[in-house]
């Protein structure tokens, strides 16, 4: 029996980033394939998409037409493809609660992240 590879990975992540929990669901997928082969380490590094964002936030579907220079139709368009990709990942970007979904909004997370931080000290 062959011993598992040791592979440190960082990963720098904002936790109201879709994408990084895509990305995160696709490394988990490969890593549970691969397991028996090799023994991950995963260390998590804080990373501020918008840390300029103001307190109130911004609505989603404006903050990317505005951010990324495309029409709101663009913007929706882009949030099927993060769906498809979660589903494909195997995580959910869907609100689960029992009331109604609040609109979806983007956030300043610089205060998420150092509960983060303090929380793994």
């Amino acid at each position: 029996m062959t011993q598992a590879r040791k592979l440190t990975i960082d990963i720098w992540s904002d936790v109201m980033c879709p994408w990084c929990l895509v990305g995160w669901g696709n490394l988990r997928q490969a890593l549970d394939r691969l397991e028996g082969e090799i023994e991950a380490e995963l260390r998590w590094h804080a990373f501020e998409l918008n840390p300029d964002m103001a307190p109130e936030g911004e609505e989603r579907t404006a903050h990317i037409a505005r951010k990324y220079g495309r029409t709101l139709e663009q913007s929706k368009d882009v949030q099927g493809q993060m769906r498809s990709a979660a589903q494909s990942a195997g995580v959910s970007l869907d609100y689960e609660g029992e009331e109604p979904a609040p609109p979806a909004m983007m956030w300043n997370t610089f205060e998420a992240h150092k509960l983060l931080t303090w929380a793994g000290e």
